[in-house]
């Protein structure tokens, strides 16, 4: 009986999550690595259902075995191998769950971050960055900066032009703080 509520458990779940645009299409990938877990919790009871069917997968089958083999050690290989396989599936959410409370950039988001604080050190006016802190929210990108501002430069004209080019990579969560250049 737990077997089939487990069954029934994982096909509701996995039918019944993130299903966006109607009609026919899915509205999302079921392809291994590239299906999208942006929320760890969720992941987290899917594989704890998944854990509850191979536990119940696991008691049938060593039942089973013991039954027509008369061998016992047939219950804890059964376990063992149960706990490899949940202790594998829980890698992905162990390192997802800690990119995220790391405060962790993508490699793309780093590369594409480096480009637009290059740009913003070279602008016309700019003097300085300092304490840029960005990380990723999902696949948004989200931070804080101070930019300091050269003597005679409009500061609020600083503030848009900085904004504009993080806008440019949709960059849009950012708090910019403008102060004048250190010295004046």
């Amino acid at each position: 009986m737990g077997l089939a509520v487990n069954l029934v458990g994982i096909f509701a779940f996995n039918h019944g999550h993130s299903h966006e645009g109607g009609g026919c299409g899915h509205g999302h990938s079921h392809g291994g690595h590239d299906h999208d877990h942006h929320n760890e919790n969720m992941y987290g009871i899917f594989l704890h259902i998944i854990a509850d069917t191979l536990g119940s997968a696991g008691v049938i089958f060593s039942t089973l075995m013991i039954r027509y083999f008369g061998w016992h050690g047939f219950d804890p290989l059964a376990s063992i191998f149960i706990a490899v396989l949940i202790f594998g599936s829980t890698v992905p959410l162990i390192s997802s769950a800690a990119s995220t409370l790391l405060l962790s950039l993508s490699g793309n988001q780093e590369y594409l971050l480096r480009d637009v604080l290059n740009d913003i050190s070279v602008m016309n006016g700019v003097a300085a960055y300092s304490v840029p802190r960005f990380w990723a929210d999902g696949s948004r990108i989200r931070g804080v900066i101070h930019v300091q501002y050269k003597a005679g430069a409009n500061s609020s004209t600083i503030k848009r032009l900085v904004k504009d080019r993080f806008a440019k990579d949709f960059i849009t969560d950012v708090f910019i703080q403008v102060e004048p250049e250190i010295g004046c």
